[in-house]
């Protein structure tokens, strides 16, 4: 069934994806999350990344259409993604942010899982440190 659920492909502005695939994992796979230490539930939530995150946070942010109001991206979690699991697959969509600032959409693709809980395995987390580089600052 190709159909995707509700509520992951979204109207422009919205956040989500903007197009997607049903894909069902066909071997044991790593994937990342980064979430928001002062809410638990966000460890092992819907959205998830195929590589694990590198480079500044403002690119991991474009990236992935994540707006600061929704996680200050604080801490990562890198789990197993069983084989077998029902995932779904595509680009961000675009995200409004405030009414000064937007993500466009994105090529990058992102992973939707349903329930994180029962589809992952071994999972440990890491906590975001500081760590400054001197450069300069680039466009978006």
């Amino acid at each position: 069934d190709q159909t995707v659920p509700p509520g992951i492909i979204l109207d422009s502005g919205q956040g989500g994806l903007c197009d997607a695939k049903n894909y069902q994992v066909v071997e044991d796979m790593v994937i990342w999350r980064a979430w928001n230490s002062t809410y638990e539930g966000s460890k092992l939530g819907k959205w998830w990344s195929l590589d694990k995150p590198a480079g500044p946070i403002s690119l991991y942010r474009a990236e992935f259409n994540i707006c600061p109001k929704y996680s200050p991206l604080d801490m990562l979690v890198r789990c197993t993604l069983k084989a077998g699991t029902q995932v779904v697959i595509g680009p961000g969509q675009s995200a409004q942010c405030s009414e000064y600032f937007s993500y466009p959409q994105s090529a990058t693709n992102q992973l939707y899982l349903t329930n994180a809980e029962q589809a992952t395995m071994n999972c440990t987390t890491f906590s975001g440190q500081f760590s400054w580089h001197e450069g300069e600052m680039k466009e978006q």
